[in-house]
C-alpha cells in the first residue's frame, strides 16, 4: 500500500477548526472521488480519519484541537505529514444504558 510523506501548512477552516490540504488528486491515488479513511500523522502524532472535500481544490485532513495544542502550532504552521489509507475495519463498542 502507498505512502505520502508531505510538508502541509495548517490553514484555518470556517467553522473555528484547523486542516491541512492533500496535495494529490486523491480520485488518481485512490480511485475515489469522496471521503477516504485514512491513519496519518501529524509531526508523529498519530490520528486516524478521514480525507473529505469541503468546497477546496483539493481533499483536506481536519486536525483535532487536542493534536493542534500537543503540537503547540495553528493556522499557518508547517508540519510533516505521512499518510495511508486505512483499510482495516472500523467498529464502535455500544454499552448498554
Amino acid at each position: 500500500m502507498k505512502e505520502y510523506d508531505f510538508k502541509a501548512v495548517i490553514k484555518k477552516g470556517a467553522m473555528g477548526g484547523c486542516y491541512v490540504e492533500f496535495p494529490y488528486s486523491v480520485q488518481e491515488e485512490f480511485g475515489v472521488k469522496g471521503r477516504v479513511k485514512i491513519k496519518c500523522s501529524f509531526d508523529g502524532i498519530p490520528y486516524r480519519g478521514s480525507m473529505v472535500k469541503m468546497k477546496t481544490e483539493h481533499h483536506i485532513i481536519l486536525i483535532l484541537k487536542s493534536i493542534r495544542e500537543e503540537l503547540g502550532k495553528g493556522e499557518g504552521d508547517s508540519v510533516d505529514l505521512w499518510l495511508k489509507q486505512d483499510l482495516e475495519e472500523r467498529t464502535v463498542e455500544l454499552h448498554p444504558l
